[in-house]
């Protein structure tokens, strides 16, 4: 999203990403959103620029001492997410796909399966440079009660059941769904390595 890193988008409408406030928030600005194609055998890029960012009330003071470079506690809460406006529509028929959102009976429960996507770096990843990206990763996670001081309402998760890895660098504002195909229910944010839960 910036000349120096990399998020994970959603497309929740013709004009407007969801991601990570984190990801949005920094003293570089987006410079573009790519829209990268889900086949493994099509790797073409739509690019759009941002034309809004729009980040929850909740979330600003964090944001603005991002902006300022100054030093952010790291705290776990459910309002580090973005919504960026795009200057132009996306162009549907090109395969790109709008994900639905959520209704207020999608919460899920402790115990419950949810997938993530996202294109950060794994163990796997093929690009030496850290500059992620590429390769779209999707998998299944467990829905868990939170085990440490959140801020607002989170929806915290676990690797799981058959996983070994959650999210890495790169997955940041990547979306976390009810099902494979949606809605979106929330984004990756941060997270505990599980000894420290």
């Amino acid at each position: 999203m910036t000349e120096t890193s990399m998020c994970t988008a959603t497309l929740i409408s013709a004009k407007a990403v969801i991601t990570a406030g984190h990801c949005v928030c920094g003293t570089k600005s987006i410079n573009r959103i790519a829209f990268l194609a889900l086949s493994d055998f099509d790797h073409r890029a739509v690019n759009h620029d941002a034309s809004e960012i729009k980040i929850p009330p909740e979330y600003e003071p964090t944001c603005q001492l991002k902006r300022e470079n100054k030093r952010v506690t790291q705290s776990f809460g459910g309002y580090d997410m973005a919504i960026v406006l795009l200057t132009k529509m996306v162009n549907l028929e090109s395969g790109i796909k709008v994900i639905s959102l959520p209704s207020e009976s999608d919460i899920p429960m402790p115990a419950s399966i949810v997938y993530i996507v996202g294109y950060g770096a794994d163990v796997k990843d093929p690009d030496p440079s850290g500059r992620y990206g590429g390769i779209l990763k999707k998998g299944r996670a467990t829905v868990m009660k939170c085990r440490h001081r959140t801020i607002g309402n989170p929806i915290c998760i676990q690797p799981g059941p058959d996983e070994k890895q959650i999210s890495g660098p790169g997955d940041s504002g990547g979306p976390l769904l009810l099902s494979p195909q949606g809605p979106i229910i929330g984004v990756a944010s941060n997270g505990l390595f599980l000894p420290n839960l």
